[in-house]
């Protein structure tokens, strides 16, 4: 499952991609003095804290069809910019002086969160298979099971491939609220539902849970990921959603 946020950020530097993605984006929730561009040689010594999220019911200004909603939900992320040798994951708030506090809406600060876990990730994965594992030597008869091995006796078992498991669920196709597209089969117990002779459209989308302190993956009925679907992510594919729940 998604690690929850609050958890995961209090290390992320501020002027790394990530950082840079979400300072650029976001509104500082106090007035300031500056002139609205971003010093990032002020924020290099800097890391962010996410504080957590909150929903805010809004007009939908795109309505065109009876069945859209007509007030739909926006999710907002706030986080904090504390000087990163106060920055503690043990603590809610991150630090309590010198710092900076950050609204951005919560599709940005999932996109940029998932961009640098995904590239965190990556680096890692070739790190150790460059300068951990030796499976390139003379002496190794299956590269792949070295690997593999190696990953795992390192705690890096996401850098292991199972080509038996077939396309992998990608979290980052649904950092912003995008219709969930599946394939229906009855031999499988799965379910094409119908309405007024349309199928019926699902999406998923990252919400608030936890009262604000995490941020999950919803199964929703209509495009801007506000009603929660009546027919769950189970039924229609026969596995859970991944990030969906507590971790």
């Amino acid at each position: 499952p998604l690690p929850s946020l609050s958890q995961a950020n209090a290390d992320i530097k501020a002027d790394s991609s990530m950082g840079k993605s979400l300072l650029k984006s976001a509104r500082r929730l106090e007035d300031g003095d500056d002139d609205g561009e971003i010093d990032y040689t002020y924020v290099a010594n800097y890391s962010i804290k996410f504080q957590g999220c909150h929903h805010v019911s809004q007009w939908n200004a795109e309505v065109d069809e009876d069945n859209d909603v007509c007030m739909q939900t926006v999710r907002l992320a706030r986080f904090r910019l504390c000087p990163t040798g106060t920055c503690s994951n043990d603590k809610a708030i991150g630090c309590t002086s010198g710092f900076g506090d950050y609204i951005v809406d919560l599709d940005t600060f999932l996109a940029s969160y998932l961009q640098d876990k995904q590239e965190t990730e990556e680096y890692n994965c070739e790190y150790a298979q460059n300068n951990v594992c030796g499976c390139d030597a003379d002496d190794v008869d299956d590269e792949d099971t070295c690997l593999n091995t190696c990953y795992a006796n390192n705690g890096l078992s996401y850098c292991i491939e199972d080509e038996d498991e077939g396309e992998q669920f990608q979290a980052m196709d649904y950092a912003a609220c995008a219709q969930y597209d599946y394939q229906a089969d009855d031999d499988a117990n799965r379910r094409r539902l119908d309405e007024a002779e349309e199928e019926v459209q699902y999406f998923i989308g990252a919400y608030c849970a936890n009262q604000g302190g995490d941020v999950r993956l919803g199964f929703f009925s209509d495009d801007t990921c506000t009603t929660k679907s009546e027919t769950s992510y189970s039924a229609l594919t026969g596995s859970s959603l991944p990030y969906s729940t507590e971790s």
